[in-house]
């Protein structure tokens, strides 16, 4: 019975594997050939693909291919390790070199030979190695069935998850890096069938890059596997929309290399690496039947239509963008017209959609064949307008760079009278704080020049009054000169007091006259600053009203030429459709001719081939 069921699985892959063969470009002994995997990765990495297409797809059989691929984040990684990882440098480039010397080796004496000695290489110098160097090991260690060891694959995985978390690298090359580990950690779990614990790694993958690809296809392989799937025919038809998107998207760029690679390339043959996958047999084979029956119905409708538009004899309708559009499809019939390739079939309803919105265009082409005459015609007003329109747009421009202007001059102005203004109150505010340097209101010095003078006169006095005393006292009789020299210093003496006691009375008077005149002289400048900040709003006003009517002036004598000219301009582009009108009614006869000649001509073309 065990036999019995073993046998209707092996039954059922093998016919799933020919399917693959026959529809899906799918070729097994491709798995054991890594020089032309290589060559199909370097025609991928030379396509120019928008960001959401541009993850490069990683087959389960050929996972050690992409690590000495010419792939962006591999060089990158490469170029880090070199300048930012401390590691041996020379370990690093011999393991390198051994690695891609196991990927590309198809003698499998030599592969074992080789990988043993990478695996040594690396393991002994473990406290060396980098993160790099151990997803070669670890990339060995699941690929190479002559030292395969799943337990020490595992661990390197681990710590090459931890490695990545320390390393400095860009986020966004930290993330990628992180998802393809996590795809190869699954890629371990499939050689031992271990689809539970694979299933958990691609969905961490998934998570990091929700948009990519790879990690989706895979995971959908193992919820078919593990029966978790609702639906295995919309699990298929989740990873052929994936293909779709691809080939759709090289059809938009009538690139034909990028097409086949695509068609050849494909995501859906994955499933075929995996014979437990063998439970969609009848389902797949359901949806190829439902498919393939509309093969050359829908190929000739293509081939016919390419044909009929080609044929037409009128080829000065036909411009450059429909002869590269034609020509993409001469490729693609060419190659796939007898070709039963699934894809193929899946996308004709695009490629359908695309040769017939050439119709649509050559109808374009063929009235604005007719509308170059007419603007040749009509080149007289198209000019006219044109040079009216600038002109128009000068005049706006010149309108607000005479306005800006006239704001620079308004700005300039306060600026001037400001800046004349704080001159002026600085001026003042510094005479009122050096008021006390000014000699004429310094009482100190005031008072001591009342002071120098009145010592003067107070010696003149004492001197004056002692003679006098002395006359009037002794009258002009003599004596001894002690006695008038006594006589003198005393009568001198008692009116060089008087003298000097009203020389300090006047002194502090001065000296206060000078104090009274220096409080006035500073109320006399603090009055005249209030009045200068006072009358500044006011002032400014003034600048500002005289600026705001020159730019109502200018306002008004713009708006005189642009409605002049507008009026003018108006009266252009009507005379322009009205001629425009009168030349297509005279024409519109002929260009339906030449439509419906091109129309009658594919559609009469089309009943011959019926």
């Amino acid at each position: 019975m065990i036999s019995e069921n073993i046998q209707h699985k092996n039954f059922h892959y093998l016919k799933l594997v020919e399917l693959g063969e026959e529809y899906f470009n799918y070729n097994p002994k491709s798995h054991s050939d890594p020089i032309n995997n290589i060559k199909e990765a370097v025609k991928f990495t030379k396509f120019s693909l928008p960001a959401h297409l541009g993850e490069y797809f990683i087959k389960y059989f050929q996972g050690p291919v992409f690590w000495i691929i010419d792939h962006s984040l591999v060089k990158y990684l490469e170029d880090y390790i070199v300048k930012n990882v401390k590691t041996n440098i020379d370990n690093f480039n011999l393991a390198k070199e051994l690695y891609t010397k196991w990927t590309i080796n198809r003698n499998p004496d030599e592969k074992k030979y080789i990988a043993a000695s990478a695996a040594r290489l690396i393991e002994k110098n473990q406290k060396d190695s980098c993160f790099l160097l151990n997803i070669y090991l670890a990339v060995i260690l699941t690929y190479e069935r002559s030292i395969y060891n799943p337990k020490r694959a595992n661990e390197l995985f681990e710590n090459i998850v931890r490695e990545i978390e320390n390393e400095n690298l860009e986020n966004s090359k930290s993330n990628e890096l992180k998802y393809y580990v996590l795809i190869y950690w699954a890629f371990l779990y499939f050689t031992n069938e271990k689809y539970d614990e694979a299933k958990l790694r691609l969905q961490e993958a998934k998570a990091i890059l929700p948009d990519n690809y790879t990690a989706g296809v895979y995971l959908t392989i193992c919820e078919i596997i593990l029966g978790n799937s609702l639906s295995i025919r919309g699990s298929l038809n989740s990873i052929i929309e994936m293909d779709l998107r691809r080939v759709q998207h090289a059809a938009e760029q009538n690139n034909f290399k990028m097409f086949d690679y695509f068609l050849s390339n494909n995501f859906i043959s994955a499933i075929f690496s995996f014979p437990n996958i063998w439970v969609i047999y009848e389902d797949f084979e359901n949806i190829l039947d439902a498919e393939m029956s509309r093969f050359e119905y829908a190929s000739s409708q293509i081939s016919d239509k390419v044909k009929r538009i080609k044929n037409f004899p009128s080829t000065e309708y036909i411009h450059n963008e429909q002869w590269t559009t034609l020509s993409f499809f001469d490729k693609v019939l060419e190659k796939y017209n007898t070709h039963k390739s699934f894809l193929y079939i899946r996308c004709m309803n695009f490629l359908f959609k695309k040769i017939s919105g050439i119709s649509d265009e050559i109808v374009i082409n063929i009235k604005n064949s007719f509308s170059i005459d007419i603007e040749e015609k009509i080149k007289t007003y198209t000019v006219g307008i044109k040079e009216h329109q600038e002109t128009l747009v000068e005049y706006k421009q010149n309108l607000e760079e005479e306005k800006k202007e006239n704001k620079d001059k308004e700005k300039e102005a306060i600026e001037v009278f400001e800046n004349k203004l704080e001159n002026e109150i600085t001026t003042l505010e510094d005479r009122i704080s050096n008021l006390h340097n000014v000699e004429d209101l310094n009482p100190r010095h005031a008072f001591q020049n009342a002071i120098t003078i009145g010592i003067m006169i107070v010696l003149l006095v004492s001197i004056l009054g002692g003679f006098a005393g002395y006359s009037n006292t002794f009258g002009i009789s003599g004596g001894n000169l002690s006695k008038v020299v006594s006589g003198v210093i005393m009568s001198g003496l008692k009116w060089g007091v008087i003298a000097a006691v009203l020389v300090v009375i006047y002194a502090v008077l001065a000296a206060g006259s000078v104090v009274l005149e220096k409080s006035n002289q500073r109320m006399k400048l603090i009055k005249k600053i209030s009045d200068l900040k006072r009358m500044k709003d006011s002032a400014i006003d003034k600048i500002k009203k005289k600026y705001a009517d020159i730019e109502v002036a200018i306002s008004e004598e713009y708006k005189l030429k642009i409605e002049e000219k507008e009026k003018t301009l108006n009266n252009y582009i009507k005379e322009k459709e009205e001629k425009e009108a009168d030349y297509y009614k005279e024409v519109e006869d002929t260009i339906q001719y030449e439509i419906d000649r091109f129309i009658q001509f594919i559609s009469a073309e089309k009943e011959n081939n019926g």
